[in-house]
């Protein structure tokens, strides 16, 4: 048995945008979410994309938020 994450269980997006979905649809309110990634795949863009969903949803007031 090999270490790290099944095959099964790992995704891939091949835009940021896709990434931001796939989280916004899997966190929920009151969930604590650690992004960690490079700029070179563009991680902003995805954290950038989930405060704007949730603080649109009245979730986060931007307090929360540190960078």
């Amino acid at each position: 048995m090999g270490a790290g994450l099944p095959r099964e269980r790992a995704k891939f997006f091949a835009r940021p945008q896709e990434a931001a979905g796939f989280l916004a649809d899997f966190i929920a309110s009151g969930d604590l979410l650690l992004v960690k990634g490079s700029r070179g795949v563009k991680m902003e863009q995805i954290v950038e994309a989930l405060i704007a969903r949730h603080a649109a949803a009245g979730e986060i007031t931007g307090q929360e938020v540190q960078h």
